[in-house]
């Protein structure tokens, strides 16, 4: 445990990140490229599907089965990709886990397979409360994206999984609230501005290809900043935290039914009302043909 009880401040911390990118630069972009290329990927893979799906159903927008079908596809894609994600995510956190060890792609996708469902399954719970807070109270989403930030990080250091892992970032958090509060905000701040700027580079030729390689090569600052934050936290506190007691696992597994029975009513409404929905979309797809032919056209008066 670490004698000094104060989380640096965002320059220091800063300074931290780049020191540490400095090191380990090699092993992190070769990560987020292997995952820009993987994403392009899939995508392309989506986008023939959905084609060859349109040319075998002419009246796509008639057409029922094709569009349950559309949507089982929606569903495939999001989760490869959610998969995908959480895997690159934690060789990223392997790394900087590893540090100042220096260790390679495969490596680093090696060691992270373990961590793929456990990560999986926190950032899901994780999601689930944050979006129920931000939902029905907004102040408590806040709240819960603070406690929950460094769940991530927990299941790479202990046994903790899904609510046990959430539930240890809290407690990491405790009593720096407000520091990891505004550590996060200003480097979002900052990162918003870098986004900015680059935003410019599109005006240039080749801008977007230069736009994007710059944010590949910058992306990993983010986990750098924010794993560095947990394990300073960690520093301080130490691996024996209070265990969290019945009646707070109870709180938290309630808000996270209620979010989780919220969106599944929330589905069932759209595949409830899914003719009434598919109505309207057809006749705003007619309006817009319309509009493009010249004709006056009056949105949802058609009969």
């Amino acid at each position: 445990m670490d004698q000094n009880k104060r989380l640096p401040g965002v320059i220091e911390l800063a300074k931290e990140s780049v020191a540490v990118y400095r090191q380990e630069w090699r092993p992190l972009l070769k990560i987020v490229l292997l995952s820009y290329v993987i994403f392009i990927a899939v995508t392309i893979a989506g986008i023939a599907i959905c084609l060859l799906m349109a040319n075998g159903f002419p009246n796509l927008g008639q057409n029922n089965l094709a569009w349950i079908a559309m949507g089982l596809l929606a569903f495939i894609y999001f989760a490869t990709i959610f998969f995908l994600s959480s895997w690159f995510n934690a060789a990223t956190i392997i790394v900087l886990r590893d540090w100042p060890k220096i260790i390679g792609l495969r490596e680093s996708l090696a060691l992270a397979k373990p961590y793929i469902y456990p990560y999986c399954w926190t950032i899901l719970i994780a999601s689930i409360l944050v979006f129920t807070g931000f939902a029905f109270f907004i102040i408590p989403g806040i709240v819960f994206s603070i406690w929950f930030l460094l769940s991530r990080y927990v299941i790479f250091i202990g046994s903790e999984r899904g609510m046990a892992a959430l539930l240890k970032s809290m407690e990491y958090g405790r009593g720096y609230f407000w520091n990891i509060f505004l550590l996060s905000l200003l480097f979002s701040v900052f990162f918003l501005f870098i986004g900015s700027m680059l935003q410019s580079l599109d005006q240039l030729p080749f801008g977007n290809v230069i736009r994007i390689a710059a944010n590949a090569a910058i992306s990993p600052l983010a986990t750098i900043y924010s794993y560095l934050m947990f394990d300073h936290l960690r520093k301080i506190k130490g691996d024996s935290l209070p265990a969290p007691s019945a009646v707070k696992k109870n709180i938290f597994a309630g808000v996270g039914v209620i979010g989780a029975l919220a969106a599944i009513i929330a589905i069932c409404l759209v595949v409830l009302f899914f003719p009434q929905i598919k109505e309207k979309f057809n006749a705003e797809i007619g309006n817009i043909e319309t509009q493009q032919n010249g004709r006056l056209s009056v949105p949802f008066l058609k009969n």
